[in-house]
């Protein structure tokens, strides 16, 4: 993941393997790897957007980042057939012009966002880290995309 990122100038982004060295066993004595999710990457704001641009030029990937809720019929194990509603946390989705990309929050990180908007023919990302709050992170990026826009001329 690291080379693939340098590929697409993903320079201060370092993957790592999310396994930790001690390991648990299954019912058959075959090793299961434990994840630790907590260490598996650091990455910087700039690479962040380099990856959202990139991952933003696959219209299926555009398309599901963008989708508000989906609605589908999943079959268990057993042929069990249930009805699943998904809803993307992305708040700014709600506003005309928004379409991605993504959200998260660690206990490191705080609230992050990685998001997209389109106005006239301008397009911006803007990647918000460390906000306080869930809904913080939402208040900073319109605030930054407001900035933004007018510094493109927009109103």
């Amino acid at each position: 993941m690291t080379r693939r990122g340098r590929s697409i100038g993903m320079n201060n982004t370092f993957y790592r393997s999310p396994y930790n060295d001690q390991n648990d066993l299954d019912v058959s004595g075959r090793t299961i790897p434990r994840v630790d999710i907590r260490n598996s990457f650091t990455t910087h704001a700039v690479d962040l957007c380099r990856l959202a641009f990139n991952a933003m030029k696959n219209p299926l990937f555009r398309k599901y980042v963008g989708t508000r809720q989906f609605t589908g019929t999943l079959t268990g194990p057993d042929g069990v057939e249930r009805e699943v509603n998904w809803r993307n946390t992305n708040q700014l989705l709600r506003i005309e012009g928004f379409d991605g990309v993504k959200t998260g929050t660690t206990g490191a990180a705080g609230a992050c966002l990685v998001s997209h908007g389109a106005r006239g023919g301008d397009n911006i990302f803007v990647v918000v880290l460390g906000s306080a709050s869930g809904d913080g992170r939402y208040v900073d990026a319109r605030n930054l995309y407001r900035w933004a826009w007018l510094q493109l001329g927009h109103r």
